[in-house]
């Protein structure tokens, strides 16, 4: 991201055109939020670059993020949504905006919806946690393991008390035999 000699946050020089490209700037000063896009035609490009025939028109104060079309970099089957060819590597093939769309049926976004608030970057985290809920098969199998404990301990203790009954029958007939 970058700034047009008037001030304006663009994704990229060439957009600036003949409004002069001042800098590329931090994030602090232009960030997505503050960003403008082209349209191309009818449609929102991240560059005049991916514009064919259409009329470019920058800035475009309809083109927010989440509405601008970016092409892809394509691998045998796969496609891997990219803003410039710069983010294909040797073995992958550049795919414009309108390409990707035609080609494949895919359109890829700059990004998902539009941004609200403050940029605030998540820290990636290379470590993927997995949170796993049981499953009614796992809570099935508790609650049967669980009840045919109980249920054993409760034949147990029920064979205790009888045998114990038992014994003090036999103990009790035989002392008054004596």
């Amino acid at each position: 991201l970058g700034q047009c000699a008037d001030g304006a946050c663009s994704p990229n020089a060439a957009s600036c055109d003949q409004l002069g490209f001042y800098s590329y700037n931090n994030i602090n000063t232009c960030s997505i939020e503050n960003t403008t896009f082209g349209l191309c035609g009818d449609q929102c490009l991240w560059s005049p670059d991916d514009c064919d025939n259409r009329t470019w028109t920058f800035p475009s104060d309809s083109c927010s993020c989440d509405q601008v079309l970016v092409g892809a970099c394509k691998k045998k089957e796969e496609i891997f949504c990219a803003v410039s060819l710069d983010a294909c590597d040797d073995e992958t093939i550049w795919l414009s905006p309108f390409e990707v769309v035609s080609t494949t049926g895919i359109r890829c976004y700059l990004c998902h919806e539009r941004p609200k608030g403050i940029y605030n970057p998540i820290p990636y985290d290379p470590v993927e946690k997995v949170h796993t809920e049981p499953t009614l098969g796992t809570m099935v199998i508790i609650g049967v393991v669980s009840g045919g404990g109980i249920g054993a301990l409760m034949v147990i203790a029920l064979f205790l008390y009888v045998r114990k009954r038992q014994a003090r029958a036999c103990n009790d007939d035989g002392q008054k035999i004596i």
